[in-house]
Protein backbone atom coordinates (compact mmCIF):
# COMPACT_ATOMS: atom_id res chain seq x y z
CA UNK A 1 0.00 0.00 0.00
CA UNK A 2 2.83 2.27 1.17
CA UNK A 3 4.59 1.41 -2.67
CA UNK A 4 1.79 2.37 -4.15
CA UNK A 5 1.05 5.27 -2.36
CA UNK A 6 4.09 6.63 -2.93
CA UNK A 7 4.04 5.83 -6.45
CA UNK A 8 0.47 7.73 -6.79
CA UNK A 9 2.11 10.46 -5.09
CA UNK A 10 5.52 10.24 -6.75
CA UNK A 11 4.54 12.11 -9.95
CA UNK A 12 2.38 15.44 -8.88
CA UNK A 13 5.20 16.02 -5.42
CA UNK A 14 7.63 15.88 -9.20
CA UNK A 15 6.00 18.71 -10.69
CA UNK A 16 5.41 20.42 -7.96
CA UNK A 17 8.50 20.63 -7.59
CA UNK A 18 9.42 21.76 -11.10
CA UNK A 19 7.39 24.03 -11.09
CA UNK A 20 8.51 26.02 -7.84
CA UNK A 21 11.90 25.97 -9.33
CA UNK A 22 10.69 27.78 -12.47
CA UNK A 23 9.35 29.85 -10.44
CA UNK A 24 12.04 30.62 -8.71
CA UNK A 25 13.97 31.13 -11.66
CA UNK A 26 11.75 34.05 -13.33
CA UNK A 27 12.56 36.54 -11.55
CA UNK A 28 16.40 35.71 -11.86
CA UNK A 29 15.67 35.55 -15.23
CA UNK A 30 13.68 39.11 -15.31
CA UNK A 31 16.60 40.47 -13.61
CA UNK A 32 19.33 39.66 -15.56
CA UNK A 33 17.06 40.94 -18.04
CA UNK A 34 16.69 44.12 -16.90
CA UNK A 35 20.04 44.82 -15.71
CA UNK A 36 21.22 44.72 -19.60
CA UNK A 37 18.46 46.83 -20.40
CA UNK A 38 19.43 49.44 -18.24
CA UNK A 39 23.38 48.98 -18.29
CA UNK A 40 24.97 52.10 -18.07
CA UNK A 41 28.36 52.71 -19.57
CA UNK A 42 31.66 53.03 -17.71
CA UNK A 43 32.13 56.96 -16.99
CA UNK A 44 35.44 58.07 -18.97
CA UNK A 45 38.69 58.95 -17.48
CA UNK A 46 38.72 62.26 -14.96
CA UNK A 47 40.50 65.10 -16.54
CA UNK A 48 43.62 65.98 -16.61
CA UNK A 49 44.47 68.42 -13.60
CA UNK A 50 45.43 71.91 -14.34
CA UNK A 51 49.22 71.00 -13.54
CA UNK A 52 49.57 68.74 -16.14
CA UNK A 53 51.90 69.59 -19.06
CA UNK A 54 51.94 67.15 -21.83
CA UNK A 55 53.97 67.47 -24.92
CA UNK A 56 53.68 65.78 -28.52
CA UNK A 57 56.44 62.91 -29.19
CA UNK A 58 55.79 62.66 -32.83
CA UNK A 59 54.02 64.63 -35.55
CA UNK A 60 50.17 63.83 -36.53
CA UNK A 61 50.22 61.01 -38.95
CA UNK A 62 46.77 59.52 -40.36
CA UNK A 63 45.69 55.94 -38.61
CA UNK A 64 42.69 54.88 -40.61
CA UNK A 65 41.52 50.81 -40.67
CA UNK A 66 38.53 48.86 -41.75
CA UNK A 67 37.62 50.50 -44.90
CA UNK A 68 36.50 46.64 -46.41
CA UNK A 69 36.33 47.61 -50.03
CA UNK A 70 33.00 45.25 -50.99
CA UNK A 71 32.24 43.58 -54.14
CA UNK A 72 28.44 43.86 -54.37
CA UNK A 73 27.81 42.60 -57.77
CA UNK A 74 29.45 39.66 -58.12
CA UNK A 75 28.29 35.91 -58.00
CA UNK A 76 25.79 35.74 -55.23
CA UNK A 77 26.96 33.25 -52.12
CA UNK A 78 24.90 32.24 -48.85
CA UNK A 79 27.95 33.73 -47.02
CA UNK A 80 27.01 36.88 -47.74
CA UNK A 81 23.39 36.59 -48.11
CA UNK A 82 22.78 39.07 -45.21
CA UNK A 83 21.53 35.73 -42.72
CA UNK A 84 24.50 36.91 -40.18
CA UNK A 85 24.13 40.51 -40.22
CA UNK A 86 20.57 40.34 -38.95
CA UNK A 87 21.54 37.90 -35.49
CA UNK A 88 25.11 39.86 -35.25
CA UNK A 89 25.38 43.10 -34.51
CA UNK A 90 29.06 43.50 -34.94
CA UNK A 91 28.55 42.43 -38.58
CA UNK A 92 26.00 44.37 -39.73
CA UNK A 93 27.56 46.66 -42.78
CA UNK A 94 25.50 49.92 -43.38
CA UNK A 95 25.29 50.62 -46.87
CA UNK A 96 27.09 53.88 -46.58
CA UNK A 97 30.25 52.10 -46.16
CA UNK A 98 30.11 50.22 -49.75
CA UNK A 99 29.12 53.93 -51.03
CA UNK A 100 31.58 55.78 -49.60
CA UNK A 101 34.20 54.00 -47.63
CA UNK A 102 36.87 54.23 -50.04
CA UNK A 103 36.06 57.95 -50.83
CA UNK A 104 36.89 59.13 -47.23
CA UNK A 105 40.12 57.04 -47.00
CA UNK A 106 40.73 58.65 -49.98
CA UNK A 107 39.65 62.35 -48.93
CA UNK A 108 41.58 61.66 -45.77
CA UNK A 109 44.65 61.27 -47.26
CA UNK A 110 44.23 64.16 -49.66
CA UNK A 111 43.14 66.23 -47.07
CA UNK A 112 46.49 66.38 -45.28
CA UNK A 113 49.17 65.72 -47.68
CA UNK A 114 52.34 66.19 -45.10
CA UNK A 115 51.16 63.04 -42.56
CA UNK A 116 52.19 60.14 -43.76
CA UNK A 117 49.64 56.91 -43.57
CA UNK A 118 49.24 53.59 -41.76
CA UNK A 119 45.94 51.46 -42.93
CA UNK A 120 45.53 49.27 -39.73
CA UNK A 121 44.32 46.35 -42.21
CA UNK A 122 40.98 45.07 -43.66
CA UNK A 123 41.02 46.94 -46.70
CA UNK A 124 38.77 44.87 -48.41
CA UNK A 125 35.77 42.55 -47.05
CA UNK A 126 35.47 39.54 -49.51
CA UNK A 127 39.12 39.96 -50.53
CA UNK A 128 38.32 40.29 -54.82
CA UNK A 129 41.23 41.03 -57.06
CA UNK A 130 39.03 43.67 -58.37
CA UNK A 131 38.55 45.05 -54.52
CA UNK A 132 42.18 45.03 -54.43
CA UNK A 133 42.91 47.00 -57.67
CA UNK A 134 40.42 49.17 -56.37
CA UNK A 135 41.91 50.35 -53.03
CA UNK A 136 45.30 50.42 -54.77
CA UNK A 137 44.51 53.30 -57.28
CA UNK A 138 43.90 55.41 -54.39
CA UNK A 139 46.87 54.44 -52.18
CA UNK A 140 48.95 54.58 -55.45
CA UNK A 141 47.94 58.39 -55.64
CA UNK A 142 48.40 59.26 -52.12
CA UNK A 143 50.84 62.26 -51.75
CA UNK A 144 52.68 61.03 -48.60
CA UNK A 145 54.27 57.88 -48.24
CA UNK A 146 52.85 55.06 -45.87
CA UNK A 147 52.50 51.72 -45.09
CA UNK A 148 49.15 48.81 -44.78
CA UNK A 149 49.15 45.98 -42.47
CA UNK A 150 47.30 43.11 -43.35
CA UNK A 151 43.74 42.24 -41.97
CA UNK A 152 41.86 38.81 -41.88
CA UNK A 153 39.60 40.28 -44.65
CA UNK A 154 43.21 40.98 -46.99
CA UNK A 155 43.64 37.57 -48.02
CA UNK A 156 40.59 35.08 -46.47
CA UNK A 157 37.41 35.17 -47.70
CA UNK A 158 35.26 37.44 -45.62
CA UNK A 159 38.17 37.22 -43.71
CA UNK A 160 37.28 33.58 -42.31
CA UNK A 161 37.42 31.53 -45.08
CA UNK A 162 40.90 29.96 -46.11
CA UNK A 163 39.84 28.19 -49.06
CA UNK A 164 42.40 26.46 -51.67
CA UNK A 165 42.54 28.73 -54.20
CA UNK A 166 45.03 27.07 -56.64
CA UNK A 167 42.72 23.93 -56.59
CA UNK A 168 39.97 25.36 -57.26
CA UNK A 169 38.94 23.38 -60.09
CA UNK A 170 38.74 20.08 -57.50
CA UNK A 171 37.59 22.19 -54.23
CA UNK A 172 34.16 23.73 -54.46
CA UNK A 173 34.54 26.25 -51.61
CA UNK A 174 37.66 27.59 -53.44
CA UNK A 175 35.27 27.57 -56.82
CA UNK A 176 32.58 29.46 -54.60
CA UNK A 177 34.93 32.12 -53.86
CA UNK A 178 36.61 32.47 -56.88
CA UNK A 179 32.50 33.08 -58.44
CA UNK A 180 32.08 35.44 -55.68
CA UNK A 181 34.22 37.78 -57.19
CA UNK A 182 33.37 37.59 -60.59
CA UNK A 183 31.53 39.94 -62.38
CA UNK A 184 30.79 42.41 -65.49
CA UNK A 185 28.16 44.20 -66.73
CA UNK A 186 28.08 43.21 -70.46
CA UNK A 187 28.29 39.79 -72.20
CA UNK A 188 31.52 40.21 -73.47
CA UNK A 189 32.89 41.68 -70.58
CA UNK A 190 35.40 38.98 -69.56
CA UNK A 191 37.77 41.55 -67.52
CA UNK A 192 36.53 39.74 -64.07
CA UNK A 193 35.08 36.48 -65.14
CA UNK A 194 38.73 34.39 -64.98
CA UNK A 195 40.19 31.82 -62.50
CA UNK A 196 41.69 33.86 -60.44
CA UNK A 197 39.10 36.46 -59.61
CA UNK A 198 39.56 35.76 -55.33
CA UNK A 199 42.88 37.18 -53.90
CA UNK A 200 44.54 35.29 -51.07
CA UNK A 201 47.31 36.51 -48.85
CA UNK A 202 50.10 35.86 -51.06
CA UNK A 203 48.73 38.17 -53.42
CA UNK A 204 48.41 40.94 -51.19
CA UNK A 205 51.16 41.13 -49.38
CA UNK A 206 53.18 40.19 -52.85
CA UNK A 207 50.76 42.98 -54.41
CA UNK A 208 51.75 45.39 -51.42
CA UNK A 209 55.71 44.91 -52.13
CA UNK A 210 55.39 45.58 -55.65
CA UNK A 211 53.90 48.55 -54.88
CA UNK A 212 55.95 49.53 -52.63
CA UNK A 213 59.02 48.83 -54.17
CA UNK A 214 57.68 51.50 -57.24
CA UNK A 215 56.74 54.27 -55.04
CA UNK A 216 58.27 57.19 -54.50
CA UNK A 217 61.03 58.23 -52.87
CA UNK A 218 62.60 54.65 -54.53
CA UNK A 219 63.32 51.85 -52.15
CA UNK A 220 66.51 50.49 -53.89
CA UNK A 221 66.78 46.58 -53.16
CA UNK A 222 63.35 46.23 -52.84
CA UNK A 223 61.37 43.82 -55.07
CA UNK A 224 57.77 42.02 -54.81
CA UNK A 225 58.76 38.25 -54.34
CA UNK A 226 58.23 35.69 -57.40
CA UNK A 227 54.67 33.98 -57.98
CA UNK A 228 55.24 30.67 -56.70
CA UNK A 229 57.03 29.02 -54.12
CA UNK A 230 57.94 29.55 -50.48
CA UNK A 231 59.64 33.17 -50.86
CA UNK A 232 61.35 35.59 -48.29
CA UNK A 233 61.78 39.06 -48.25
CA UNK A 234 64.03 40.47 -45.98
CA UNK A 235 65.04 44.58 -46.03
CA UNK A 236 66.14 47.85 -44.85
CA UNK A 237 65.47 51.09 -45.98
CA UNK A 238 68.88 52.75 -46.86
CA UNK A 239 67.15 56.09 -46.37
CA UNK A 240 67.67 56.76 -42.36
CA UNK A 241 64.87 59.45 -42.56
CA UNK A 242 61.74 56.90 -44.53
CA UNK A 243 58.84 56.32 -42.75
CA UNK A 244 58.81 53.03 -43.90
CA UNK A 245 62.24 51.57 -42.43
CA UNK A 246 62.40 48.05 -42.47
CA UNK A 247 60.39 44.46 -43.79
CA UNK A 248 60.37 41.39 -43.28
CA UNK A 249 57.64 39.08 -45.06
CA UNK A 250 57.06 35.28 -46.11
CA UNK A 251 54.96 34.31 -48.76
CA UNK A 252 53.66 30.55 -49.19
CA UNK A 253 51.24 29.16 -51.64
CA UNK A 254 48.95 26.04 -51.67
CA UNK A 255 46.80 25.25 -48.52
CA UNK A 256 50.12 27.41 -46.42
CA UNK A 257 48.91 30.32 -47.94
CA UNK A 258 46.96 32.00 -45.52
CA UNK A 259 50.10 31.64 -42.93
CA UNK A 260 51.98 34.47 -45.51
CA UNK A 261 53.23 37.31 -43.51
CA UNK A 262 54.38 40.73 -43.60
CA UNK A 263 56.54 42.27 -40.67
CA UNK A 264 57.29 46.28 -41.05
CA UNK A 265 59.39 48.45 -38.76
CA UNK A 266 57.91 52.03 -38.88
CA UNK A 267 60.00 55.27 -37.78
CA UNK A 268 57.07 57.95 -37.17
CA UNK A 269 57.52 61.46 -37.79
CA UNK A 270 59.56 62.91 -34.29
CA UNK A 271 58.87 66.43 -33.21
CA UNK A 272 60.87 69.63 -33.66
CA UNK A 273 59.69 71.07 -30.46
CA UNK A 274 61.53 70.64 -27.39
CA UNK A 275 60.05 68.62 -24.89
CA UNK A 276 60.02 69.08 -21.58
CA UNK A 277 60.21 65.97 -18.28
CA UNK A 278 58.60 66.76 -14.64
CA UNK A 279 61.84 68.98 -13.60
CA UNK A 280 61.06 70.85 -16.62
CA UNK A 281 64.35 70.74 -18.22
CA UNK A 282 64.49 70.76 -21.95
CA UNK A 283 65.27 67.80 -23.72
CA UNK A 284 65.71 68.27 -27.52
CA UNK A 285 63.09 66.94 -30.00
Amino acid sequence: MAENAGGRLGAPVAAARRSLRVRRAWPVLLALLGGCAGFVPQPGPDPEPPTARHAPLTLPFIAVGDTQEHLASGFPVHDNDGAIDAFVEVAQRPPEQLLFGRRLLEWALRSNPDMPFLHLGDVMDLSCRSEAERMARIFRTAPAEGAILPGNHDGLMFGIYAYSLLQAMLDADGRKWNHACRRGAAADDDRHRTDNEAFSKRDFISLYLAEQSQRSPAKAGLAAPPGQGRQTVSWRNPDGGAFLSAIEAQVLDGFDYADSFVAQRLRLPVTSRPIRDSSSRAIPG
